[in-house]
């Protein structure tokens, strides 16, 4: 009884770092297993749009790769927890990368600042 009560107790703490992980946006071997990893973008490629891929390909050696590159986002609510994988795509002629522009005030006196006002939020490059 002590040794399963050890496991369930090493198991919940090796899930909350997951979920914490998660929280700072990046993607756990703990959440999402490589094979199952591996399923959800082979199963994911059927239903892209013509045109785009995914940028690192589904081949078991290239899994790893969706760790660092995927962004996560993470509900909860009493009942479940949702992730939700932000993965890179590219198209098939080109591939690009999509920076948002953040404009931060500046100081134009000790006590007034100013902002630049931009039309389009975004930067490809």
């Amino acid at each position: 009884m002590k040794f399963t009560l050890l496991q369930l107790t090493q198991q919940l703490h090796e899930i909350f770092d997951a979920i914490q992980l998660a929280i700072s946006r990046s993607l756990s071997m703990k959440l999402i297993s490589p094979s199952s990893l591996q399923s959800i973008l082979t199963n994911i490629t059927l239903y892209l749009p013509e045109g785009y891929e995914l940028i690192a390909g589904t081949r078991t050696e290239d899994i790893h790769q969706y760790y660092k590159l995927s962004k996560v986002s993470i509900f909860a609510n009493p009942h479940s927890i949702k992730l939700i994988l932000h993965i890179p795509l590219k198209s098939a002629d080109n591939s690009f990368t999509l920076y948002k522009i953040i404009i931060l005030p500046e100081r134009i006196s000790p006590d007034k600042f100013f902002q630049y006002a931009i039309d389009y939020p975004y930067l490809a490059i």
